[in-house]
């Protein structure tokens, strides 16, 4: 994305889903590096108000394309300025349209990154390319500890994977935003199950949405009533080691994600424990 007037977008976007999610629940931003070196501003009014700044990536590039080498360039640079706006060290990522693989998982390794979030398992939902639309059906809807040759495996990585939730649809903003009442019985097939629920949403959800977050607020609210939102940070530290034999009972995640669709936005996401 260039321009000055893109970044005030991004701003009137973000500025405006703040103002939902405030006195009502902490989220995660996953934020692009482009966006926190032109918007430091923005990463800091995230932090003040409680909330975690994750990378994800550089330019809203498509990491599946490059070679570690690059990956590796890209998501240091990019997380250099997320840590020079927020004052921290990103400790999680998400790669834009889910587009990470085995070289993502172990650059994020390298760099002492605590979990990532691209995996988008057992939908046919949300993929940008026909050829690529099965690569994660597979993949288990639960955080794991992935291979380092298949994100879609378990395996050895230091990483945890934290998928977004799924019950054939995604439990996104796209979704919320169609039906309030279909997201509302999917979140509740998904509280069924006993691992984390993860929701989320892109910061241009409010434009399309012409200002007008009320299915935010009512998500928010009917969450609420079942369980306590927490950051993606806190969630892993809660299923990851040397805890992950227990089952961290319910845990509900409701990101709320501030992303361009310029592709060179950010994504915030909002997490939360669900009721024992």
């Amino acid at each position: 994305m260039n321009g000055v007037g893109s970044f005030e977008l991004v701003r009137a976007d973000v500025r405006n889903v703040l103002a939902t999610l405030a006195n009502n629940c902490v989220a995660t931003f996953f934020v692009t590096g482009e966006v926190a070196e032109n918007c430091p501003d923005m990463i800091r009014e995230m932090i003040r108000a409680g909330h975690e700044v994750g990378c994800h990536g550089m330019f809203h590039e498509n990491f599946d394309t490059f070679g570690a080498t690059e990956q590796a360039r890209r998501i240091t640079m990019a997380s250099e300025h997320i840590a020079n706006s927020s004052g921290n060290r990103p400790k999680g990522f998400r790669a834009p349209q889910h587009r990470a693989n085995g070289a993502t998982l172990e650059v994020l390794e390298e760099l002492g990154y605590v979990y990532d979030s691209s995996v988008l398992p057992r939908t046919p939902f949300m993929r940008p390319e026909t050829r690529k639309k099965w690569r994660q059906m597979k993949a288990p809807n639960h955080p794991y500890y992935p291979s380092r040759t298949d994100i879609t495996k378990k395996g050895d990585c230091k990483v945890l994977e934290l998928p977004t939730s799924t019950f054939v649809l995604p439990f996104v903003s796209s979704l919320t935003m169609r039906s309030n009442f279909v997201s509302d019985l999917l979140a509740k097939v998904l509280l069924v199950r006993k691992d984390p629920v993860i929701y989320y949403l892109h910061s241009y959800d409010n434009t399309l949405t012409k200002r007008k977050l009320y299915w935010l607020s009512e998500l928010i609210t009917n969450l609420r009533k079942k369980s306590k939102l927490i950051t993606m940070q806190d969630l892993a530290k809660i299923c990851g080691r040397p805890s992950e034999s227990s089952s961290p009972s319910k845990l509900f995640h409701a990101p709320l994600s501030a992303v361009s669709h310029g592709r060179s936005y950010d994504e915030m996401n909002r997490y939360g424990t669900v009721w024992q």
